[in-house]
């Protein structure tokens, strides 16, 4: 059990390394990195609202983090901004 658990964690370890960036054809490094900026403190202050910390419904307590709806948040934005997610490097519009 215990080597089944140190390779799964291996795998997921790996996995993990592969990095992805936001691609939009014809948008230059300096849009995307504007477009990214924008949508994180958007989704930063929308996550706040959600979560009790601009005076929406409190959810405190242990294991509270607002980064997975911050997260969920952002990709909705860069994905209605016309912005896909591809492994870092891959040309525009090759999905990864």
């Amino acid at each position: 059990m215990v080597r089944f658990a140190v390779v799964a964690l291996m795998v997921w370890l790996l996995a993990a390394c592969e990095t992805y960036d936001w691609q939009r054809p014809g948008a230059t490094a300096s849009a995307t990195e504007e477009d990214l900026r924008y949508c994180r403190e958007e989704a930063r202050l929308e996550a706040g609202r959600s979560y009790g910390l601009l005076g929406g419904r409190a959810r405190w307590g242990a294991g509270y983090s607002p980064l997975p709806q911050q997260n969920r948040l952002t990709d909705f934005c860069m994905r209605n901004r016309g912005y896909t997610r591809a492994k870092a490097g891959a040309p525009p519009g090759s999905g990864g």
